[in-house]
């Protein structure tokens, strides 16, 4: 049992006669996920970290909307579950990026976990498709700070 159940746990049992007691709130989600990557396996070739952040922010009655201003990013989705010890994260993305008149277009898909101390973990794969039908895809590693 983590300190924070621990604190609530003995909270409530002391004030049990005279007051509710109530589970702890589950962590926000919302602000910048400032994630890097680590690129692992795969046949894409990319070596090193990148960068993808992306805004989660509130639309009402518990849902969130993941946002991404990266103008080569075509959509997002995914899903957010929280608990008072974490939030799991799935996205989804589609991008297009258009270099020297030739067009890529690709898939980003990352399943992520925040905790308690708004660290990010987790893993993915990235996939290109390229103009001329050739393929490859890339596997990572994630870690980053809520903002």
């Amino acid at each position: 049992m983590n300190e924070m159940k621990i604190v609530m746990f003995l909270s409530c049992a002391l004030f049990t006669l005279t007051a509710a007691c109530t589970e702890p709130a589950p962590i926000e989600p919302l602000g910048l996920w400032d994630d890097t990557y680590t690129w692992s396996a795969g046949t894409c070739q990319l070596t090193g970290t990148a960068k993808f952040p992306f805004t989660v922010v509130d639309a009402g009655s518990g849902s969130y909307v993941l946002v991404n201003n990266d103008p080569v990013v075509t959509s997002v989705t995914g899903t957010v579950r929280c608990t008072q010890d974490r939030c799991d994260l799935t996205l989804h993305e589609t991008f297009t990026v258009v270099d020297s008149g030739t067009t890529t277009t690709g898939t980003h898909d990352a399943s992520l976990v925040l905790d308690e101390a708004n660290v990010i973990r987790g893993s993915g794969t990235i996939a290109f498709r390229f103009q001329n039908g050739a393929t490859c895809s890339q596997t990572f590693s994630s870690t980053g700070l809520l903002r």
